[in-house]
């Protein structure tokens, strides 16, 4: 069942090629500090968290010290070090060593709103499971462009790629008539996920009643 599931997502996703770039070596480049520590600690004013390397540099001016670590980080040294910024691994800057108090408020602030963020994400995806967990069968069978339908072992599974939701599986128990809806996993064994919805299946759109008067 799990190689059917993963054979449907293939067939949902859209896969291109990404050109490959060596990675930049180690380095350490050092240069004649000229500028007061004062005139430093100015400019870090006007950084702000997630700013990249390139910008940072563009408003500090050239550094005492520039490095990457065997991680991959880079690091930009001023005033023999005294004042050090740290960057993540896109190059965006995310630590300061007290030159510039103001990206560490910025960066919990972040933080804060990506938590915010990704709550309002999965409540969308529970509100999609739950439309594709009602979803009368027959008119899922009528849109095969949308929904990948297979059947295993009595249970009927049906694939609905979301876009930047991800892919929720939908499973139909035909022998108690149960829909299930998890997200996909690729990383678990059978391929299923967090558990979003459970009801009765249904099988046809209900006809509303035509009255005649």
């Amino acid at each position: 069942m799990k190689k059917k599931i993963s054979a449907f997502v293939a067939s949902t996703l859209i896969f291109v090629s990404v050109p490959y770039y060596s990675p930049i070596p180690n380095q350490i480049v050092s240069v004649q500090a000229s500028v007061s520590k004062k005139t430093l600690l100015k400019r870090a004013k006007k950084l702000k968290f997630g700013m990249s390397f390139k910008k940072v540099k563009s408003i500090m001016g050239k550094p005492y010290k520039e490095y990457k670590d065997e991680s991959g980080y880079w690091t930009l040294e001023y005033n023999k070090g005294a004042i050090t910024f740290g960057f993540n691994e896109n190059k965006k800057l995310n630590y300061a060593n007290g030159a510039a108090p103001q990206i560490e408020k910025q960066g919990y602030a972040y933080a804060s709103s990506q938590k915010e963020a990704r709550k309002n994400k999965h409540d969308r995806l529970i509100g999609f499971a739950q439309s594709f967990g009602r979803k009368p069968f027959d008119t899922i069978q009528k849109m095969p462009s949308v929904y990948k339908t297979f059947e295993d072992n009595g249970y009927m599974y049906t694939l609905w790629n979301t876009g930047d939701l991800g892919i929720l599986v939908r499973i139909d128990d035909t022998s108690n008539n149960v829909t299930k809806v998890f997200k996909y996993d690729k990383k678990a064994d059978d391929k299923l996920g967090e558990l979003l919805y459970t009801g009765r299946t249904i099988i046809q759109k209900e006809k509303r009643p035509v009255y005649n008067y």
